[in-house]
């Protein structure tokens, strides 16, 4: 169970440093379908670590 914690909190450190990612990527100020080619691909990412994160438990 121990290992289970451990890896949902991983999880979510990964999850957080996606989100501080795609904030940088508004703030840098890309062209607009750049812009939202990469943040596409970051919510992908995220969704796919959630979707692991709740298999774990």
């Amino acid at each position: 169970m121990h290992h289970i914690m451990e890896c949902i909190q991983k999880f979510q450190a990964l999850n957080e440093q996606l989100e501080n990612i795609k904030q940088e990527v508004v703030k840098i100020g890309l062209d607009y379908y750049v812009q939202v080619a990469r943040l596409a691909a970051l919510d992908s990412i995220q969704m796919n670590r959630a979707a692991t994160a709740n298999w774990k438990r």
